[in-house]
């Protein structure tokens, strides 16, 4: 009987202490869980935190290689293209967490815009038509898909006679078909990465590079087709983050005569959350344009505003001369910025071209005979300036082409050399200024600048690797083309 009982109290003090053993190993933190559930919970949180919250990219990863720290690898993936970041979020949720943080997404932008500089990169866009219908004031037979190519200048590489004759060649990076949802596009724009396609119905923002695409909100001023174009602009609201597409309307008058038509503008913003903010729709601006907006430009965004171009013959709004409107998105006030000086009527929305090149406002202007500092009808003029809000325009060259020279991109060589500008005159894409390198590269602005053809759009090949298959078409070959838009590109992470 005491044997039995000395035996019972030798297995409650082992089970007591088998327990105290293994309360000692789990320890407090975790509530009393086993060590494996323990950790399994930890890291399904860790992954929520990741996923909920703002931090840096280097804070939110963890481990994304062995052997260099994060901010290594990060610094490597900035500088890849969109199609392998696209490939390598599949890696782990860490890859994907760190590639799609806002923090890499903009140094990825900033990473993409520095190289557009040295090697400028233009997107392509045939308008083709349905047939050959071309007689009325504006088409409305335009093909229902969307087809961008794009086009890389190098620096060192292919020779200017190589890429004018079989070696100029573009890659299609977006194709999609909207079945019918439109039948007239007008003019795109760009901005971060983003296109804006405004068309006859609603319009589009896409990112090539990605391959994402959104219709925006009906307004409720668009509830039907339009035969005619209207203004629009795309652009970035550094305050908020924010992309934000401006439409101009007609509030009162025709639209077609300027000094019995009031203007107004409305805005649709995209960003917050991702796609369309949440109850977003299209409103409008409390105060209207200044001055009626011409419908057939599409307004260049530059440095948080949108510059638009009024009628020249406001007869009934002095001064009777064509101005820049700039439309501030931070605040969305409208203010008035005057041309360069010799700029003035005739100042034909047909005589000159707005752009933005790499941070530089530049005005290309089809100069007259009377306008000073030029002797032909035939001088083109390129002016520049750095400030949007008052800007000091300084005449950067003078050339003679026999029509409209668009600014396309600006181009720099590495090592302080030479430098200059491309654009595009009809369906041919040309340099201006020096090509040389070890040049200098302030020769732009002498008035010395001749024209160098770089590549013919109609002559060079279209290459298309989607659906298995590669296709190779030349430009000549297109049926029905219309005309081609050339938009300046930089590749970019941003989602929509």
């Amino acid at each position: 009987m005491d044997l039995k009982k000395a035996n019972n109290n030798s297995n409650k003090r082992q089970r007591k202490s088998t327990t105290t053993t293994t309360t000692s190993v789990v320890g407090p933190d975790n509530g009393g869980l086993p060590p494996r559930r323990s950790s399994r919970i930890a890291e399904r949180k860790t992954a929520r935190h990741r996923h909920d919250g703002e931090q840096p990219a280097t804070s939110r990863c963890s481990q994304l290689s062995g052997e260099m720290p994060d901010e290594m690898v990060l610094e490597l993936l900035a500088r890849l293209p969109v199609k392998s970041l696209l490939r390598l979020r599949a890696v782990s949720r860490p890859w994907r967490a760190a590639i799609c943080a806002p923090s890499f997404v903009a140094a990825h932008l900033r990473r993409s815009a520095a190289r557009h500089r040295w090697e400028p990169t233009l997107l392509i866009a045939p308008q083709l038509l349905d047939d050959a219908e071309r007689d009325i004031i504006w088409l409305t037979n335009f093909s229902d898909t969307i087809r961008l190519y794009q086009w890389r200048r190098r620096r060192n590489g292919q020779t200017e006679e190589e890429q004018v004759g079989a070696g100029a060649s573009a890659s299609l990076i977006f194709r999609r078909s909207f079945h019918g949802e439109f039948r007239s596009v007008f003019q795109l724009s760009h901005c971060n990465g983003l296109m804006l396609v405004p068309t006859d119905t609603t319009s589009y923002v896409v990112n090539p590079a990605t391959r994402s695409a959104i219709a925006l909100p009906e307004s409720r001023r668009r509830r039907r087709r339009r035969a005619l174009p209207q203004a629009t602009g795309f652009g970035h609201d550094p305050h908020t983050g924010t992309y934000k597409v401006a439409r101009c309307f007609v509030r009162s008058g025709d639209g077609v005569v300027p000094e019995s038509t009031t203007t107004g503008m409305e805005l649709c913003t995209i960003g917050g959350n991702g796609g369309v903010s949440v109850g977003s729709c299209w409103r409008e601006i409390v105060a209207d344009t200044p001055y009626p907006v011409l419908v057939w430009h599409t307004a260049t965004f530059f440095r948080g505003a949108l510059f638009f171009t009024t009628c020249h013959d406001t007869a009934a709004r002095p001064p009777q001369e064509s101005r820049l409107l700039r439309l501030c998105l931070r605040d969305e006030t409208f203010s008035v910025v005057a041309p360069p000086p010799p700029c003035r009527p005739p100042f034909l929305h047909e005589a000159f071209h707005l752009s933005e090149l790499n941070g530089v406002l530049c005005l290309a202007h089809a100069a007259g005979a009377g306008d000073e500092g030029t002797s032909t009808s035939s001088s083109v003029v390129i002016w520049m300036t750095e400030d949007g809000v008052s800007p000091r325009w300084s005449k950067r060259c003078v050339f003679t082409s026999t029509s409209m020279f668009i600014p396309i991109a600006l181009f720099h060589h590495g090592g302080g050399g030479g430098g200059g500008v491309i654009g595009k005159r009809g369906d041919l894409l040309f340099f201006l200024g020096d090509d040389d390198d070890g040049e200098d590269e302030s020769r732009i602005g002498e008035g010395k600048e001749e024209e160098k053809q770089v590549v013919c759009l109609n002559g060079m090949t279209y290459h298309d690797d989607e659906q298995g298959r590669h296709t190779v078409v030349v430009g000549s070959s297109w049926e029905n083309l219309h005309y081609y838009k050339l938009i300046p590109y930089t590749e970019s992470l941003v989602p929509i």
